[in-house]
């Protein structure tokens, strides 16, 4: 048996070194600015694993980026479980090098939603109806009031007004800069008492995860609240990948299946249309450069579907030009991905694209209603 090349025992060992840098995270409490340090370590090397043809270390670390994407791109802390989980995983990189006992996680603190709002009347209802539910409700009248004095506290979910919504958009960024949390993400949703399509849709390119309609019975408003909240299990998001390659396909198969998303693979561009119409994706992963037809002229063929509109679309290439980013873009491209992609930033676009594509149809599908 061969003895293994210096740029492998090198790779090695520089697993191992991460892996004990990991344990002292997790000695400390997991400080979110050195977990984040380590994720970029590690995607830097599950990408010279690859490229260094080992495939076993590429397989673990790859497994170990994934399982960390799972709770990081949210910001939030592992859990006791997911903390055992990741010693598991750690253990077949370099054994015996993760503490069995280990610092327990930050206990999570109350759940909080910031209403934007200058309605009385609904404040105080929700209010009394999220109390009962453990939820606790900040109520600012104004876009500016909220700005000027900042809701304290850690927020799940900012709730906007319909009335106010052309004031956030423009002072959106100062917004999201005053709101932002480093542990986790804040959703945003956003009401309306009409059910004026362009608003949906100024409400969405604003940035809203969800848009409500306000009637006078607020119940279906507070159970979104409460799902937003406290997310419980749904449908997965479904995902179609384009691209003749099958190693990159398989690569992002495996990255997504094990966020619980469900994937379909189409090699060639004949197998396209029918997949789409069939699966009914979220979004479209697109190579750009596919033999038969090439990924520009395949997504102006999907967006021309009945419902291909709705879809987001996101280009797949190895091309780091500016100008074929823009060329996809203009092209119908919601987004493009330059491989070699990291894992946990194909799992951040995909989640975010399906996530709002799931939203705009469910709330175009009520508007129909």
């Amino acid at each position: 048996m061969s003895e293994p090349s210096s740029s492998a025992t090198g790779l090695h060992a520089m697993a191992v070194q991460w892996v004990q840098q990991l344990n002292q995270c997790l000695q400390r409490g997991w400080p979110l600015d050195l977990a984040l340090a380590l994720q970029d370590t590690l995607d830097a090397l599950v990408d010279a694993a690859d490229h260094a043809s080992d495939p076993r270390l590429f397989e673990q670390t790859l497994a170990i980026s994934v399982y960390l994407s799972s709770f990081m791109e949210e910001g939030r802390h592992p859990d006791d479980t997911q903390r055992e989980h990741l010693r598991q995983l750690c253990e077949a990189v370099a054994p015996g090098e993760i503490s069995a006992s280990i610092q327990p996680a930050t206990a999570e603190q109350d759940r909080g939603v910031l209403l934007v709002s200058g309605d009385d009347q609904l404040a105080l209802a929700l209010d009394e109806a999220l109390r009962g539910k453990g939820i606790q409700l900040l109520v600012r009248s104004s876009v500016d009031e909220a700005i000027a004095d900042p809701a304290e506290g850690v927020l799940n979910l900012v709730v906007v007004d319909g009335n106010e919504l052309a004031d956030f958009s423009q002072r959106s960024r100062t917004f999201s800069q005053i709101y932002r949390h480093p542990q986790r993400r804040c959703a945003l949703q956003v009401l309306t008492r009409s059910g004026d399509l362009n608003e949906r849709m100024f409400a969405l390119r604003a940035g809203a995860d969800e848009v409500l309609r306000l009637s006078e019975d607020i119940t279906p408003l507070v159970r979104s609240i409460v799902e937003a909240v406290r997310p419980g299990p749904s449908e997965p998001y479904r995902v179609l990948i384009v691209d003749d390659d099958r190693s990159q396909s398989m690569f992002c198969e495996a990255v997504l299946r094990s966020q619980n998303i469900e994937t379909r693979v189409a090699s060639e561009a004949s197998q396209v249309l029918a997949e789409v119409d069939a699966f009914r994706p979220e979004v479209v992963l697109l190579d750009l450069h596919m033999p038969e037809v090439d990924g520009i002229e395949m997504a102006g063929r999907i967006r021309a579907l009945p419902g291909g509109e709705l879809l987001s679309i996101v280009f797949l290439s190895g091309d780091h030009e500016k100008d074929v980013r823009f060329d996809v873009l203009a092209a119908g491209g919601d987004d493009y991905f330059t491989k070699p992609i990291p894992p946990r930033h194909l799992v951040t676009g995909v989640i975010s694209r399906a996530r709002r594509t799931r939203a705009l149809v469910h709330r175009l599908g009520q508007v129909a209603k």
